[in-house]
């Protein structure tokens, strides 16, 4: 049988990350052959959802070209220029704002 495919966004946490003893370089090169692995296996180019200063912590600024997912209130972490996604928790609900054209959304969520 042919699997479905549907019209979703792939996405990455890094919040939460401990980055120990590794080098930003180290994390950031890890973390480009995820990324790359799984635009290749999905499709999609993925949303990354940081909170800004874990990012700037332990992370290179070559990441700009992937869109970006942020709480909303936090700044712009290193290699950025805009948020792509914009994530409100307000009461127990979830709200998310895309930063961009509807044309621009269609494309991230459809396979390439």
């Amino acid at each position: 049988a042919k699997p479905l495919e549907q019209d979703v966004l792939v996405g990455v946490n890094v919040s939460p990350l401990q980055a120990g003893k590794r080098s930003s370089k180290e994390l950031s090169a890890d973390l480009h052959r995820y990324l790359i692995r799984l635009e290749q296996r999905t499709g999609k180019r993925p949303f990354i959802y940081v909170t800004t200063d874990s990012w700037n912590a332990n992370f290179e600024d070559t990441f700009g070209f992937y869109p970006l997912w942020l709480t909303k209130g936090e700044r712009l972490p290193r290699g950025w220029s805009r948020v792509s996604l914009e994530q409100e928790v307000k009461d127990g609900t979830i709200t998310l704002t895309f930063g961009g054209r509807l044309e621009e959304l269609k494309s991230l969520a459809r396979k390439r």
